[in-house]
């Protein structure tokens, strides 16, 4: 249950704001301590993912994140159905995400810390790849598992999937989006968001130069436009050069016009991270 924090509470805590809301479980036969925080945060993380989720609202366990209005003082319009979890998260890319949500103020490191989200699952993703390449392989007519020049297909695209350092950054990120993002979803992400969708669909801005998304071609290409993208400005943030001529393309620092731009490119890598996450989701267990 979420309430308000109980006066006790606030005495146990001290230093606690009036307007500060605590999360209550009850009817569980836990008896030691460790036992006790590793199921508060997986029960609160699914929770507050479905707060985020609903009304883009930052909670963790630790921290309520600053906000002008507290979840007790949202939209009345807005109806919040906490349901039981069903679903739990990775810890370690939920805990990525929480940072990017708490970083309102500081643009380069909020995409930053979404797209670690996204990279946590790259080694997943890639070898769901290559295990579907290497199924459809020795699933077509005429190999021959005593043929040396069908074997070496085999072992040439496990090498380059599963190997350190042969597999490109960008190849991991298309296969992971490729994977946890419904297309579906993904274009009536951008038919709600008209200023969203243009901004990233045409090439106005001169300062950031980024190709516009491909909204308009098949799933594949639209997928692959937005690794490059979003591939395109996380290299530019860290300053790195990547495969795609990037000696032409301009840095983007802090407290700059550039770094102010980055409004759209943090939308649509917080939905992506969003999607990312779900998709990678498993069933809620003690």
């Amino acid at each position: 249950m979420i309430s308000p924090i109980s006066d006790i509470a606030k005495s146990l805590l001290g230093n606690i704001q009036d307007d500060s809301i605590s999360l209550k479980i009850s009817g569980l036969n836990i008896t030691q301590q460790d036992k006790t925080i590793s199921y508060l945060e997986k029960y609160a993380n699914s929770i507050f993912f479905q707060i985020d989720l609903v009304l883009g609202l930052p909670l963790t366990v630790q921290r309520i994140q600053t906000q002008e209005e507290n979840i007790l003082q949202h939209d009345a319009q807005t109806t919040l159905n906490i349901k039981y979890p069903v679903c739990q998260y990775d810890k370690e890319a939920l805990s990525l995400y929480w940072y990017a949500r708490s970083a309102n103020e500081m643009p380069l490191l909020q995409y930053l810390a979404y797209y670690q989200v996204i990279e946590f699952y790259f080694s997943t993703y890639s070898q769901i790849k290559a295990t579907r390449t290497i199924q459809n392989l020795m699933k077509t007519p005429g190999f021959n598992i005593y043929n040396d020049n069908d074997i070496i297909k085999v072992l040439s695209i496990a090498k380059s999937s599963f190997g350190r350092g042969f597999i490109t950054e960008i190849s991991q990120l298309e296969a992971t989006l490729k994977e946890c993002i419904q297309i579906s979803l993904l274009k009536e992400f951008f038919e709600k968001n008209e200023r969203l969708k243009s901004f990233l669909t045409t090439k106005k801005d001169k300062m950031l130069d980024l190709e516009p998304l491909a909204l308009n071609d098949n799933d594949e290409m639209l997928i692959n436009s937005i690794a490059k993208r979003i591939y395109d400005v996380r290299c530019r943030i860290v300053h790195t050069k990547n495969e795609n001529d990037f000696d032409n393309a301009k840095s983007i620092y802090p407290f700059t016009k550039e770094a102010n731009l980055l409004n759209c490119e943090i939308e649509l890598i917080h939905y992506l991270a969003k999607r990312v996450l779900i998709a990678s989701s498993s069933e809620f267990q003690l």
